[in-house]
């Protein structure tokens, strides 16, 4: 097929590594702007690298020289805690070389074994407790390294601050839960759900099997009984207080209390 086009390129009809070659050359070239502006990018990589930000405070421990692996680490501290009950289980924790997503077998397990009695749950926690504490790392501001569970015991200095933020918004007169609604399906925005249009979408969506008949009955307990959305007597403990999927801005609409704990970045407390 390539002999007519390709043949001022040498004698006779080439062999098919000719051709391989020659095709090879042809598409270099309208490739080649790409392989080039990558090539740059990552020159600029190696001259202008990315200043890694001085590790402080409580990190995941050391799993490999230079390496603190997020999935080691949460798989051991599995193995740890349920091994206090049942050795075999945490045996299968350690073998599971996919824990990133072979994790939830061991987890169900883990649950079951916890809720064979008051003593085992009780028993596994404190275990794996334990096991965070004694592997966990805490790298003063002077860069040595502890074991978390020695550093609170033996850094006594050091003392977190507080500040107390009052919203100045008045009271609301009524206080109801909203869901902001748009199809996937047929992408209709619905905007806010509330009182009887929530609890008909509710009833679909149990039909529909997108959540479980409880957490639809929830919901709908919930907007029949509005009084439950006045939250200005409850206190509620955020870690990670403005992570996307938290629930800080509708406690904050509810008039909860928030004991809000994050990251110390400027752009985070702005929120």
């Amino acid at each position: 097929g390539l002999c007519a086009p390709l043949g001022g390129f040498g004698k006779g009809c080439p062999d098919q590594m000719e051709n391989y070659m020659y095709l090879y050359m042809l598409m270099y070239i309208p490739a080649f702007p790409f392989l080039y502006f990558g090539m740059l990018g990552e020159r600029k990589k190696r001259l202008f690298p990315r200043r890694v930000p001085k590790l402080q405070g409580v990190v995941f421990p050391e799993t490999k020289p230079g390496e603190r692996s997020t999935s080691n680490t949460g798989r051991e501290i599995f193995a740890k805690a349920v091994e206090a009950v049942d050795p075999a289980a945490a045996a299968k924790v350690r073998k599971e070389k996919n824990w990133r997503f072979g994790y939830i077998k061991h987890v169900v397990n883990h649950l079951v074994t916890c809720a064979k009695s008051e003593k085992a749950a009780l028993t596994i926690a404190q275990a794996g407790l334990d096991c965070m504490y004694n592997s966990f790392d805490f790298i003063t501001e002077e860069g040595k390294t502890l074991k978390f569970g020695e550093a609170l015991k033996t850094i006594t200095d050091k003392k977190f601050s507080t500040h107390t933020i009052k919203g100045q918004a008045k009271p609301k007169a009524k206080f109801e839960i909203s869901v902001p609604y748009k199809c996937f399906h047929t992408g209709k925005d619905h905007g806010e759900l509330k009182g009887l249009e929530l609890i008909a979408q509710v009833d679909k969506w149990v039909e529909h099997g997108t959540i479980e008949p409880d957490c639809g009955d929830a919901i709908k307990k919930v907007v029949q009984n509005p009084q439950f959305c006045d939250l200005r007597n409850e206190y509620f403990v955020l870690l990670g207080t403005t992570s996307a999927m938290g629930p800080f801005l509708v406690l904050k609409e509810l008039g909860a209390n928030i004991i809000a704990i994050d990251l110390d970045r400027p752009m985070i407390w702005t929120k």
